[in-house]
């Protein structure tokens, strides 16, 4: 049986979202509510994310509600896939990258060694979604 760590959103049949994802998405969050929302289909967003197709509005779409760029997802699913079983992505790696994410987006720029001293002791405060321990 995978650990909580390993399945942070339920998505039906379908594979989880990793972590840093899941946390960046929200509560609740599936490639299939993101398709339902913008009228394209699952398998497009998914397949765009393995690399198997290229599209703008996509990359559009992923900015606009995670604030991440289409090589950010995949970079983010490649990382989970590689490190799942031998060293998987903790929480606190998840919150951090969540923070660096909204920082980005919110066009506050700060060096990463400062904001990463700012917002360290922080990590283990950070609220975690409903469910997880």
């Amino acid at each position: 049986m995978r650990s909580k760590i390993l399945s942070p959103v339920s998505t039906g049949r379908h594979s989880k979202l990793p972590l840093k994802l899941a946390l960046l998405a929200g509560e609740g969050a599936t490639l299939n509510r993101l398709s339902q929302k913008h009228h394209i289909s699952r398998p497009m967003i998914s397949q765009v994310i393995q690399g198997k197709k290229s599209s703008k509005k996509v990359n559009s779409i992923l900015l606009e509600e995670w604030g991440i760029t289409v090589e950010e997802a995949r970079k983010l699913y490649r990382e989970d896939a590689e490190r799942r079983y031998k060293n998987p992505v903790t929480r606190s790696e998840a919150w951090e990258y969540q923070m660096k994410i909204n920082h980005r987006k919110m066009g506050i720029q700060i060096p990463f060694a400062k904001w990463y001293e700012m917002f360290s002791g922080l990590s283990s405060q950070a609220k975690m979604p409903r469910g997880w321990k």
